[in-house]
């Protein structure tokens, strides 16, 4: 969890918003999320 806040301190401190290119970061980085929830949850379920 502090990884992410570390992450999230640059749009926290913004005060114009998010730009398209930290929106973009925030999307990829949700897909990446995404990608090993879904890997972990096929891990468990198959392995136990």
């Amino acid at each position: 969890m502090i990884s992410i806040l570390i992450l999230f301190i640059p749009f926290i401190r913004s005060e114009d918003g998010i730009s398209w290119q930290g929106g973009v970061a925030l999307i990829l980085l949700y897909i990446i999320f995404i990608i090993i929830e879904l890997t972990l949850e096929v891990g468990i379920v198959a392995g136990g």
